[in-house]
C-alpha cells in the first residue's frame, strides 16, 4: 500500500513537472517582447541576440538576400 501511494505520489509529480516546464515553454515563445514585423520589414538593429536569444519567425517568410 505504502509503494502504491509513494508511486502515486511520484507520477503525479512528474505530471506537475511537465506541465510546468511546456507551460514555460510556450510563454517563451508567445512574449510579446520579441520584434515584430511592420510592412513587410522586421528591424532587428536593436535585438541582442545573445541576451534575448533567437527571434521566433511566425508566419509565412520568403528571403531575398542583397535586397532593401
Amino acid at each position: 500500500m505504502k509503494t502504491r501511494l509513494i508511486t502515486f505520489f511520484l507520477c503525479t509529480l512528474a505530471f506537475i513537472g511537465i506541465f510546468y516546464g511546456t507551460w514555460r515553454m510556450i510563454d517563451k515563445f508567445n512574449h510579446e517582447t520579441s520584434p515584430q514585423a511592420h510592412h513587410g520589414l522586421l528591424d532587428l538593429s536593436t535585438w541582442d541576440f545573445t541576451k534575448d536569444g533567437a527571434v521566433p519567425l511566425k508566419g509565412e517568410w520568403e528571403f531575398y538576400p542583397n535586397q532593401t
